[in-house]
């Protein structure tokens, strides 16, 4: 099992990512954790040599940092996690690890926005006939090297909406990302997780339950601004 996240020498994203590692490195050796950087670089080689890490000297979409998220694909294990920066990992996420599944992840809470004729037309060029949800990207479990799978549609599917071949709103945004990724992996088979395993802070209600990993996005300054002052 692995355990990735990608990052650049970006102030903001570094003091996110470092308590990410601080509360994940309770549950999973330092050896498991995969840091995949792109430029620029800065001393992050140097900062992160306790971990393995991968090095890229490009990003895969030019201006466009949330596609480097793809680059953890090349990690060669059955069972590879995929983290955001902005998240604080509570409980063992390793309890998670063993369904019967290819891919377990939570839908985002804004998929209904984005799943309608936009969808269903790109759905109905590419032959798919089931629906599909938007998924959330901030945290993937994926099982039977599902990730590597899909590599290559996820870098296709990115590319049509990033070159305006696919036209939807925000295109810039973690948006495209999260739903090229959905068509993507059409073909496997998903358990879904709840806020018990995923809780989105800006938007779940029941914000004190007991989970394994909250993810902080759109609170994500908010939640720097007070790491900073610690």
């Amino acid at each position: 099992m692995k355990v990735v996240y990608s990052i650049s020498n970006n102030p903001f994203q570094l003091i996110l990512l470092n308590n990410s590692l601080k509360t994940i490195r309770r549950f999973v050796d330092k050896k498991d954790i995969v840091i995949s950087l792109t430029p620029p670089f800065g001393r992050l080689e140097r900062v992160y040599r306790r971990f393995t890490v991968m090095k890229h000297q490009n990003h895969l979409f030019p201006e466009y940092i949330y596609g480097d998220k793809i680059y953890g694909c090349d990690v060669d294990d059955d069972i590879v996690i995929f983290m955001d920066n902005d998240t604080e990992i509570k409980k063992d996420i390793t309890e998670l690890i063993d369904f019967k599944e290819d891919i377990f992840i939570r839908r985002d809470d804004a998929s209904d926005d984005y799943i309608g004729n936009h969808f269903r037309n790109i759905k109905k060029k590419l032959g798919i006939d089931k629906d599909i949800p938007m998924w959330n990207t901030g945290f993937i479990i994926f099982r039977n090297k599902t990730h590597q799978k899909i590599k290559s549609k996820w870098i296709e599917y990115l590319s049509n909406y990033l070159s305006g071949i696919w036209k939807v709103d925000n295109k810039n945004s973690w948006i495209v990302e999260q739903l090229a990724f959905s068509l993507a992996s059409h073909r496997y088979s998903f358990k879904e997780m709840s806020a018990k395993e995923h809780l989105f802070k800006d938007t779940d209600l029941e914000k004190d339950i007991e989970t394994y990993v909250v993810h902080y996005r759109k609170l994500k300054r908010e939640y720097v601004h007070i790491l900073s002052r610690i």
